[in-house]
């Protein structure tokens, strides 16, 4: 008898618990000021971002370079049982609407990472000091409305 293969290496399980953790202090940092609860948002709220930017690079590099991207592509097979044409029965590791889910979500998190990134020039840390000046009003405009 073969050992049940794994789904997912550990690895790659600790990025999505990591990831959701942060994910849940990034929302709880961005909304509860709105509800009315008054704590000091800024830090944690900027220091999870930049977790969780360093983490969205450590998936890239694995989806890219160890695991491959091919995993996550829609191919003919998912094509096909849209149509209803397609066999059933392939052992595909993810299907088309776990697929789908995936890219849409790694599109509102990277349009996230990069409005938040550029967001953190308008606030003072201990690592650079604010300058506000590398966009212009109207491209501000649009980072704060993506990012919202």
């Amino acid at each position: 008898m073969a050992p049940e293969e794994v789904r997912h290496k550990f690895p790659d399980r600790l990025f999505h618990w990591v990831m959701a953790v942060l994910v849940i202090v990034l929302l709880g940092t961005a909304f509860l000021p709105i509800l009315g609860f008054k704590f000091h948002w800024v830090p944690i709220h900027w220091i999870s971002g930049i977790l969780l930017i360093i983490s969205v690079i450590f998936h890239l590099y694995r989806s890219l370079f160890i695991h491959g991207i091919a995993l996550m592509l829609p191919n003919v097979h998912d094509l096909r049982s849209i149509v209803g044409t397609g066999n059933t029965s392939e052992d595909s590791k993810y299907d088309l609407n776990q697929k789908l889910y995936h890219w849409s979500m790694a599109l509102i998190i990277i349009v996230l990472l990069i409005t938040g990134g550029l967001m953190l020039a308008k606030i003072d840390t201990p690592l650079w000091k604010r300058d506000p000046s590398i966009l212009t009003d109207w491209s501000w405009g649009i980072v704060y409305t993506l990012h919202g």
